[in-house]
């Protein structure tokens, strides 16, 4: 009998580096999203900083109201971009569990053709044995 042949070989193959390429997609995204989430805190980290140092004169107070006021623009641009990250990070996951749902359609659809070939494998050996059984008997 003929060697096992996936028709949708191909497809397979190339859905396989699609799938590949959304999950690193992804991940390249959640990476962002996080690296966000750490200069969000970096900035607070540095609030801390600042506000740890005192202000005794006018003009220090001023300084640190400035300072403070840089660190808050800092903060409220990050939050937003943070945002912006997030929405991009579950794009992507959204598309990289589509791109598996449909590999993994394939994939069944493989499997199943390939039991399918194997009983039919089977049911032909089966009957190449019968015959020469009873070509044995006869002879």
């Amino acid at each position: 009998m003929k060697k096992f042949s996936f028709r949708l070989q191909r497809v397979l193959d190339f859905r396989v580096k699609v799938e590949e390429a959304a999950q690193e997609g992804f991940l390249e995204a959640r990476a962002a999203r996080i690296a966000g989430e750490s200069e969000i805190q970096r900035i607070k980290d540095s609030r801390k900083e600042v506000l740890f140092f005192p202000a005794d004169t006018l003009a220090a107070r001023k300084h640190l109201q400035e300072r403070l006021e840089v660190i808050d623009e800092q903060e409220r641009i990050q939050a937003i971009a943070n945002e912006t990250l997030a929405q991009e990070e579950e794009a992507a996951r959204q598309q990289w569990l589509d791109r598996k749902q449909e590999l993994e359609t394939l994939v069944k659809l493989r499997e199943k053709e390939v039991a399918d070939w194997e009983a039919e494998s089977n049911r032909h050996e089966q009957r190449t044995l019968d015959e020469w059984a009873v070509l044995k008997r006869a002879a």
